[in-house]
């Protein structure tokens, strides 16, 4: 059993190795039973720990120094039933960025004075002033 055969969206439940399937040979992709036992949902981003209780998001402590959680890859997978940003990279480039690399979503304003105001108390120069668009969205680095 491997996380392939589980197909998209889940992967293999080690957890669960000693359970016994439906019939006399497993039959994943037919046999919802057999699924549920051998299989687990991946986790995204949006939801750390998968069909675990809750939804906490990876946050900006769990993708460590120098990096915020990116909320726009919300409904991005994980490899795994849970996430870990700490211990698998591609969780990590899946659900964090760079700070140097925020764009707009981190931004609360950039004001008429060139002044960029960060969600982080970050306080940097823009380069260009507010834009008709709410949300004007200068890459700081």
């Amino acid at each position: 059993m491997s996380d392939a055969d589980c197909g998209a969206g889940y992967v293999y439940n080690s957890a669960n190795a000693a359970s016994e399937c439906a019939g006399s040979a497993c039959d994943i992709s037919g046999t919802a039973a057999d699924k549920t036992a051998c299989c687990v949902a991946q986790a995204t981003c949006g939801d750390k720990d998968g069909a675990g209780s809750g939804t906490a998001t990876v946050s900006d402590a769990d993708c460590g120094a120098g990096y915020v959680y990116n909320s726009a890859n919300a409904a991005s997978s994980c490899a795994g039933a849970a996430c870990d940003v700490a211990g698998v990279a591609s969780d990590k480039a899946a659900c964090c960025v760079a700070e140097s690399g925020m764009q707009a979503s981190r931004l609360v304003s950039c004001r008429l004075d060139f002044v960029c105001v960060l969600r982080y108390s970050y306080i940097v120069p823009c380069t260009t002033p507010l834009t008709t668009e709410p949300f004007y969205a200068p890459t700081i680095s």
